[in-house]
């Protein structure tokens, strides 16, 4: 696996460059600093901190970004978000 350029067309029909799509990549911070896309789950985190609990589990398809979302929740409370 690995990261795929995508092109752009704005209004004018001139090609712009557009952020990396990050195929395989499961690691928050990694993404950040690569300037990669990724799908903003950040409003999750609220009902996962509403009802704490000793497990928590994430039932989504294979590939809908589990990993990510707990990478995320890792990078925000050891405070190394970027």
């Amino acid at each position: 696996m690995g990261d795929y350029d995508i092109m752009g067309y704005n209004s004018k029909g001139l090609v712009m460059d557009m952020k990396r799509l990050p195929i395989g990549i499961s690691d928050f911070e990694k993404l950040i600093q690569n300037d990669s896309y990724f799908v903003d789950t950040t409003k999750m985190i609220g009902d996962v901190y509403r009802e704490p609990s000793d497990i928590i589990l994430l039932t989504r398809p294979r590939r809908f970004g589990k990993m990510l979302f707990m990478s995320m929740l890792t990078s925000i409370e050891t405070d190394h978000m970027v």
